[in-house]
């Protein structure tokens, strides 16, 4: 066979999409350097199917969101998939999920508890101070720090397992695992294990591997590549008061094999039984591989839900006092952060049909130059108190422009003056997410690639240009499920020991 096809999965907040790309098997590995851009590549097809929202509770920090709902979406996904000609030609694949969803399984990798917790859960206050103590006892600084942390959070679940201080509205139940032994999974995890064990109670499985992008808001070291002894350590102090076992996850580079697709699967998806599956990343991670980002100074953000922003660079950099961690990948690091808001905020204020008119009208405006002084520090636009980066502090809270109902036929006026406000607030968080950046050492910001939904909105583009004034690159690819395929090609050869 002259081509492959890869099946890249991206899991999110309110949907999962599945991309299938074929990709010439003459192409070489890229030996650890980021994969360059391949125009040999062909999209096949693409599909997404909507999820259910995580269930919030802003008062008490929670935002939860059951498992079974994932599994559910990528069934439903592989349905519409599976109609292309070229699906039973798949030969792997491979996942992208949010960062620092986690939930903790039985030995066989079923969740023992009802529900994730989510990549925005605010819970673990007092769990995220016990971290920064040991931290600064240390000397040390971690990417597991802040109460969305996947540290933070399962040592929060560890205590519901004790019966401790349970929290009000609390959805976490005091359910013991079969063996009293604990496997921690994030989000990506879970969906691997069943990709290759098809819910199957087995308990002589090993559990799934993670991989090391995931693995960092656990605290997993990518300089010296292990488990720091402090992460052991306070991990088997909360399993023991909790009365159980629990190991930390073995971690792998992205895009390393972790096995085959489970028989069940295979049979009821009409696919090979020798397809492989493969360790992915973060979906941050992700939609930086879908842009075709390769050279130091190239950033990308990711305007979702929140907004992400890394910057490639030859070394690292840490910085919890900003939210700032680094990823590895290949050769490089991605240095970078992820603030609380972006688009969410602006769904909060418009319906879809009313904030893509209003933004079309705005782009006109600001690209025939009517708006004056159309930059602007006045707003910080968070959907509720407490951001991760550019600054880092669980208090900080919302600067919002006021929305007041408008008078007579001034309706359109009042959109797009309150839309402007909240783009201008956005901005100004991701361009000082690339300033504190350069401020801690990164390179400078040479030229920017945007993923992600708020890449449709055309005012918040021209805006954006305004403030960071730099080269704005037209991405590969804004899919996240693209964007994972490209590490099956970069990491081909590699496989868990």
């Amino acid at each position: 066979m002259d081509a492959k096809v890869i099946l890249g999965i991206d899991v999110g907040t309110s949907g999962v999409r599945g991309t299938l790309v074929k990709v010439p098997c003459c192409l070489p590995a890229s030996e650890g350097r980021l994969p360059e851009s391949a125009p040999q590549r062909v999209v096949l097809a693409s599909k997404k199917v909507s999820l259910e929202g995580p269930v919030r509770d802003p008062v008490i920090g929670k935002s939860v969101q059951s498992p079974a709902l994932w599994i559910e979406a990528i069934e439903s996904l592989v349905g519409k998939l599976s109609a292309h000609a070229d699906w039973a030609s798949v030969e792997h694949i491979i996942v992208d999920a949010t960062s620092s969803t986690v939930l903790l399984c039985d030995a066989s990798g079923q969740s023992i508890l009802p529900n994730a917790m989510m990549y925005d859960d605010r819970q673990a206050v007092v769990e995220a101070q016990q971290i920064d103590s040991r931290l600064q006892q240390e000397g040390l600084y971690s990417g597991a720090q802040g109460p969305s942390s996947t540290l933070a959070k399962v040592l929060f679940m560890l205590k519901q397992l004790s019966g401790d201080e349970q929290p009000t509205g609390s959805t976490l139940q005091t359910i013991k695992p079969p063996n009293s032994r604990v496997q921690i999974y994030h989000q990506i995890d879970f969906v691997n294990h069943w990709l290759m064990h098809g819910g199957s109670r087995n308990f002589a499985v090993l559990p799934c591997p993670t991989d090391e992008n995931n693995a960092l808001k656990l605290g997993y070291d990518s300089v010296n590549q292990n488990w720091p002894g402090w992460v052991e350590e306070m991990l088997q102090q909360a399993a023991n008061r909790a009365g159980v076992e629990i190991e930390l996850p073995k971690v792998v580079r992205p895009g390393s094999c972790l096995g085959g697709l489970a028989n069940e699967l295979a049979v009821r998806w009409g696919l090979s039984s020798k397809i492989r599956v493969h360790a992915g990343t973060t979906d941050s991670m992700a939609g930086f591989l879908a842009s075709g980002a390769s050279q130091q100074g190239d950033g990308v953000t990711s305007l979702g839900s929140t907004i992400a922003i890394k910057l490639i660079s030859t070394t690292p950099l840490f910085s919890p006092e900003y939210g700032i961690y680094s990823h590895k990948l290949g050769s490089f690091w991605l240095v970078g952060g992820a603030s609380n808001t972006g688009g969410a905020v602006l769904l909060k204020y418009f319906e879809l049909e009313v904030l893509q008119r209003s933004a079309n009208a705005l782009a006109e405006r600001l690209q025939s130059g009517q708006i004056e002084n159309p930059v602007s520090d006045q707003y910080y636009p968070l959907l509720h108190s407490g951001e991760r980066f550019p600054v880092c502090d669980p208090n900080l809270p919302p600067k919002l422009p006021q929305s007041n109902p408008p008078s007579g036929g001034h309706q359109d006026e009042a959109n797009q003056a309150l839309m402007l406000a909240l783009l201008q607030g956005l901005s100004h968080i991701e361009q000082l997410g690339y300033q504190r950046l350069k401020e801690l050492g990164a390179p400078r910001l040479r030229r920017v690639y945007a993923v992600g939904g708020g890449t449709q909105n055309p005012a918040w583009q021209s805006l954006r240009q305004l403030y960071l004034g730099v080269e704005m690159a037209q991405p590969d690819s804004l899919d996240a499920s693209y964007g994972v395929t490209r590490l099956v090609d970069e990491f081909q050869n590699s496989s868990v020991a």
